[in-house]
């Protein structure tokens, strides 16, 4: 009966240890003290920019990439509609067009967020300021749009001009913008600035 309990034992020790765990998604708590109301020219407070937020049909956030605060305001903003029961569709230029499908395999269960990472490209700072965002809207059952051109496209245009699209394969051009415009306009100068 010992060497028995000894074999069970040593086996039970000689076995590898589990996976390593995804890290933990961080539940960011950020709240803005104030928000600025360019309707009203005046301070308000956060709640009452989710409420109106929640009566919107479309929210765009701008951000810098590598501001941390943007990303955590990003978070908070999806907390607040989801104390809102809001249902929403999350769309984020960071994915680019042509992972769809591995970015809705992770949110539907059917693929591992390491496998996902791997096919998806993400940014280098994905884990700090997008995987909070993504992770909410997994929680909640809600679309994430991969939303970007992929790059080999857009250095293709950068190398070669816009004509370049004019070539590519049907399946291809989906994965580009339907409708490209380009106006000779303020912004357009500080961009070629």
């Amino acid at each position: 009966m010992i060497p028995v309990l000894l074999a069970v034992l040593f086996l039970r020790v000689a076995q590898p240890p589990p996976p390593p765990s995804p890290p933990p998604v961080e539940r960011m708590s950020y709240v803005p003290q104030r928000v600025f109301d360019t309707r009203q020219k005046a301070f308000g407070d956060f709640e009452s920019m989710l409420a109106d937020l929640a009566r919107a049909d479309v929210v765009f956030v701008g951000e810098q990439h590598d501001d941390p605060n943007t990303h955590r305001l990003e978070s908070a903003l999806l907390q607040g509609l989801v104390r809102r029961n809001v249902p929403v569709t999350v769309s984020l230029e960071m994915f680019e067009r042509d992972v769809q499908p591995a970015l809705d395999a992770y949110l539907g269960g059917t693929n591992t967020e390491e496998d996902f990472l791997k096919a998806s490209r993400p940014w280098a700072r994905y884990s700090t300021d997008y995987r909070s965002l993504v992770e909410i809207a997994k929680d909640r059952s809600w679309p994430v749009i991969a939303a970007n051109v992929p790059r080999k496209y857009a250095s293709e245009i950068a190398r070669t001009g816009i004509a370049s699209l004019s070539a590519l394969p049907t399946a291809e051009r989906a994965l580009i913008a339907g409708s490209l415009q380009c106006p000779k306009d303020a912004y357009f100068d500080r961009f070629a600035a």
